[in-house]
C-alpha cells in the first residue's frame, strides 16, 4: 500500500469576521461627510428619480376627444363633460373588479389588472413633458382613444372593417333616433390601431357613456372588462371577451393565466367541467413552464388555479378532490387566506353528521384565515357558523345557555362589522337569534337581510318561521308568500299550509272559548269583543286559504 499525502486546502469564508463592521463603518464616514445642501439634493433627488421611473414605464391612457352631435352639445352634454363621465366610469368599474379580483385572488402585475390611468396632456413644460421625452426615447407611448357619436333615424348597417359592440346597460332599440359612436383607439407601441362601433337610444345619455367606457377598456384591458361582465351577471359575454384574448398570440404571460382561470370560472357556473379542468389545467401548465428558468416575483397563479378548481368540485360535491386541490394551492401559497377558508367550507359540507373532530378540523382552518388576513368577513362567517352547528343539538333556552350561542354571535357581528352589506352575514345571525328564541333581534336581523337582498327568499322564509314560532300567523304566511313568489320550494310551501292550518285551528278554538263565555254570560264584553275579533281573523283566514290555493305545489323532488 502507498501512503497518499493529502494536502489540506485552507477555506476561505465567505463572509469574514469584520466585514460587516467596516461596511458600517464607512457608511458612517460617508453620512458624516455629507453636507446640508447634499442632503437635500438627495432628498429631492432620489424621489424624482423614482417617480419619473414610475411614470414613463406604467400604461397611460389618453382620451383626446369624442365628437358629438350639436344637438347634444346645446343641452350642455359637451365633449368635454362626455370625455369626464367616461373617465368617472372607468374608475366605477376599475373599483368593482379589482374588488372582485381580491375576492377571487386574481393577482396579476399592476398594469394588467387596473385600468390605465387618465392623462389630460400639459401646456407647460414640467415633469410631466420630461416624463413625455422620456416615454418617447424609450418608445413607450400611450394608448389614445379618439371617437365619432352621429344620429341616426335608423339602426346602420354592418361595415366589415368595424368591430360591433352589443351594449348590455342601455335603454330598448325599438325604434329611433339613435346615437351611432365610432371608438377609436391605438395601440401602446403604434403598431396597430382598432375601431369599434355601438348603437344607443339617442336619449340614453347615462347608457351612451358606459358603453363608451366598456368599450375603451375592451380595447385596453379586456380582461378587466371580462370580470366586470361577470360579475354584472353576463357570464356568455365575459365567456366571449376571454375567448378571444387567448387568441391572442402577443398576451402576457400573466394575463393568459388569469385569463384561463376565468375562463375556468365561467365554464364551471355553465356547467362545463371537462373543459373547465382544462381551463385550469392550462393556466397551471403556462405556470410552471414561466417559472422552470427564473423565480416568478408574483404569487404562483397555479394557486389560484387550484383553488378556482377545488370551488368547482366542492360544487359537484367532490368534497375530497376539492380539498386534494385546496392543499396543492396553498403548498404553492401558504399566504393565500382564502383558500384556508375554502378548505374549512369543504370539510364542513362534507361533514353532514356534525363530527365533532372535522367541525374542530374545519374552524382551525378559518383561524388561519383569519391570521392570515384579519379583515377577511367571509372566513368569520363560515367561523361563526360552524361554530352554531357544534350547538345544534340543543334547543330554546339550553341552546341560548350554551358558550357556542354567544361565540357564533360574536363572529356573525364580526363578519357584519367587516362587510356591513352581506346580507347572508344578516340571515344567519338572524338564524341564530330565532333558535335562541330572541325574537326581536332575529326580526330586526332577518329585516335588515331582505333590505339588503330583496330577493333573498330564504330569509323570507325564516324569517317566516319565526314569525309561526311565536304564532303570528299572518305574519308568517305574508314571509312565505313572497318567499314562494322568489323561488317556489316545497318546504316553503309546506310551511305556508301548516301555518294556516294552526291559525284556523287557533281561531276556531278563540270562537268556540269565546261563545262558550257568551253562552254563560251573555253581557260579557271581553267575550264578545273576543269573538268578533275571532271572526274577523275568519276573513283574513280564508283569504289566505284562497290565495294559497291559488299556488301550485312545488315538487318536492326539486328539493
Amino acid at each position: 500500500m502507498i501512503p497518499l499525502n493529502l494536502q489540506r486546502t485552507a477555506r476561505r469564508l465567505l463572509w469574514p469576521p469584520g466585514r460587516a463592521q467596516r461596511l458600517f463603518g464607512s457608511l458612517k464616514n460617508v453620512w458624516k461627510n455629507l453636507s446640508l445642501t447634499q442632503l437635500a439634493f438627495a432628498a429631492v433627488f432620489f424621489p424624482t428619480l423614482f417617480y419619473l421611473y414610475d411614470e414613463t414605464t406604467h400604461h397611460v391612457l389618453i382620451i383626446d376627444s369624442i365628437n358629438l352631435p350639436q344637438d347634444t352639445s346645446k343641452n350642455g352634454f359637451t365633449s368635454a363633460v362626455m370625455v369626464n363621465q367616461v373617465g368617472d366610469a372607468l374608475r366605477r368599474i376599475e373599483a368593482v373588479t379589482q374588488t372582485q379580483m381580491n375576492k377571487d385572488s386574481v393577482r396579476l402585475p399592476q398594469e394588467a389588472v387596473s385600468p390605465p390611468s387618465i392623462e389630460v396632456p400639459s401646456t407647460k413644460f414640467g415633469i410631466n413633458d420630461l416624463v413625455a421625452i422620456l416615454r418617447s426615447v424609450f418608445r413607450i407611448y400611450p394608448q389614445r382613444i379618439t371617437g365619432d357619436v352621429i344620429l341616426s333615424q335608423t339602426l346602420p348597417a354592418p361595415i366589415p372593417i368595424l368591430n360591433t359592440y352589443r351594449c348590455d346597460n342601455v335603454s330598448s332599440l325599438a325604434g329611433g333616433p339613435f346615437a351611432v359612436a365610432t371608438v377609436y383607439a391605438t395601440s401602446a407601441r403604434r403598431s396597430r390601431s382598432s375601431s369599434v362601433r355601438f348603437v344607443v337610444p339617442i336619449d340614453d345619455m347615462d347608457g351612451l357613456v358606459q358603453c363608451t367606457a366598456e368599450v375603451v377598456l375592451m380595447q385596453v384591458n379586456p380582461y378587466i372588462l371580462a370580470v366586470y361582465k361577470k360579475q354584472q351577471g353576463n357570464g356568455q359575454a365575459s365567456l366571449q371577451i376571454i375567448d378571444e384574448m387567448l387568441q391572442e398570440p402577443s398576451l402576457d404571460d400573466g394575463v393568459r393565466i388569469a385569463a384561463y382561470i376565468l375562463q375556468g370560472k365561467l365554464l364551471s357556473d355553465q356547467k362545463d367541467d371537462a373543459k373547465a379542468e382544462a381551463s385550469f389545467q392550462k393556466a397551471i401548465e403556462i405556470d410552471r413552464a414561466r417559472r422552470r428558468w427564473y423565480n416568478h416575483p408574483s404569487p404562483p397563479h397555479a394557486a389560484d388555479a387550484y383553488n378556482s378548481w377545488g370551488n368547482m368540485l366542492e360544487d359537484r360535491k367532490e368534497y375530497n378532490k376539492a380539498i386534494e386541490k385546496y392543499e396543492m394551492a396553498v403548498g404553492l401559497d401558504p399566504s393565500d387566506a382564502m383558500v384556508y377558508d375554502d378548505w374549512g367550507v369543504a370539510i364542513d359540507d362534507q361533514n353532514q353528521d356534525h363530527d365533532a373532530k372535522k367541525l374542530e378540523a374545519a374552524i382551525e382552518k378559518f383561524q388561519t384565515a383569519v391570521k392570515l388576513d384579519p379583515k377577511s368577513a367571509g372566513a368569520y362567517l363560515n367561523w361563526a357558523i360552524v361554530i352554531d352547528e357544534q350547538n345544534t343539538n340543543k334547543e330554546g333556552e339550553q341552546y341560548r345557555a350554551a358558550k357556542e350561542y354567544q361565540a357564533a354571535i360574536e363572529k356573525f357581528q364580526t363578519s357584519i362589522k367587516l362587510d356591513p352589506k352581506d346580507a347572508h352575514a344578516h340571515k344567519n345571525l338572524g338564524d341564530v337569534y330565532h333558535k335562541g328564541e330572541d325574537y326581536a333581534d332575529a326580526d330586526a336581523e332577518y329585516r335588515k337581510a331582505t333590505e339588503l337582498d330583496p330577493k333573498y327568499s330564504l330569509a323570507f322564509k325564516n324569517w317566516g318561521d319565526m314569525f309561526l314560532a311565536q304564532r303570528n300567523y299572518p305574519e308568517a304566511i305574508d314571509k312565505y308568500r313572497k318567499a314562494m313568489q322568489l323561488d317556489p320550494k316545497y318546504k316553503v310551501y309546506n310551511n305556508w299550509g301548516n301555518a294556516l292550518e294552526e291559525w284556523e285551528k287557533s281561531d276556531r278554538d278563540a270562537i268556540a272559548s269565546n261563545q262558550k263565555k257568551i253562552n254563560h254570560d251573555a253581557k260579557n264584553a271581553d267575550a264578545r269583543k273576543g269573538l268578533a275579533e275571532a271572526h274577523d281573523q275568519l276573513k283574513k283566514l280564508l283569504e289566505a286559504r284562497k290565495q294559497f290555493d291559488e299556488v301550485q305545489a312545488p315538487s318536492q323532488d326539486e328539493e
